[in-house]
């Protein structure tokens, strides 16, 4: 996992948990996008220890496949299954857009 930590992804494209979870604020209605971290973040220097966990998984093999591209086989699958059933939207981070960015109050009003 080290060399994960080492070599993290270039970015949330090429990051696994990225591609793999469903990102909100606490009012469980906004998307944050591309990944938790939201914006434009700099994957260099992470350090989420889910993101580089699944970043190193990736990259090892199961019965001689690699677990990513396990994983994207996955994701393609799901995603014609989507066009298939129709009327549901993809994920914007999987269309190839950027979401708009949040920004977020506190009670007191102040940024």
């Amino acid at each position: 996992m080290l060399q994960a930590v080492i070599e993290p992804p270039a970015s949330p494209r090429d990051c696994t948990f990225a591609k793999m979870s469903a990102n909100y604020t606490a009012d469980l209605l906004t998307v944050v996008e591309p990944c938790v971290f939201g914006g434009d973040p700099d994957c260099s220097q992470c350090g989420c220890s889910i993101s580089t966990a699944l970043h190193w998984i990736g990259g090892k093999k199961l019965a001689g496949v690699p677990v990513g591209g396990l994983i994207r086989g996955s994701i393609a699958i799901g995603a014609q299954v989507n066009r298939m059933r129709g009327g549901i939207a993809q994920p914007v981070r999987w269309a190839g857009q950027r979401a708009p960015l949040v920004h977020i109050k506190n009670n007191a009003g102040s940024d």
